[in-house]
């Protein structure tokens, strides 16, 4: 299964690329309280990407940010999300906001408990948003 992941440039170039993808990062979801990566099943676009990678760039403090895609197995998927004795995997829902300005509201994405090994971590893209808004002005 491929799930998309985004970053800070720094991050995956100095951990991620040689390390895996292994995030501790606390989420709230409509489930409790969660431990892992957060993953989109889909790749994004428009103004989910724009919101995705404006969200990442205030929130690593950089204007790079990278798209990755993640190959992950059951395994991998946090176990709150495996529906035991069920070959079902729960989805959530996420939904992307800045301040007042929802940029995607019901995106299906999982938590990734578990590492994932750097070969299994693909570098799909690089963003730079400086770039993207001299490209608009």
């Amino acid at each position: 299964m491929i799930g998309h992941h985004f970053t800070s440039e720094t991050i995956y170039e100095r951990y991620i690329a040689e390390n895996g993808l292994d995030s501790k990062s606390t989420f709230e979801t409509e489930l409790g309280t969660v431990v892992g990566s957060w993953v989109f099943m889909f790749p994004l676009s428009g103004l989910s990407l724009l919101g995705t990678l404006i969200f990442n760039a205030v929130k690593r403090r950089t204007t790079r940010i990278c798209h990755l895609e993640v190959e992950y197995n059951r395994e991998d998927i946090h176990p709150f999300l495996v529906d035991q004795g069920q070959d079902e995997i729960l989805e959530l829902y996420h939904d992307g906001s800045l301040g007042e300005w929802v940029y995607h509201t019901d995106v299906p994405a999982l938590v990734l408990a578990e590492r994932i090994p750097p070969e299994r971590v693909k570098l799909v893209r690089s963003y730079d948003l400086m770039d993207i808004l001299k490209d608009q002005a």
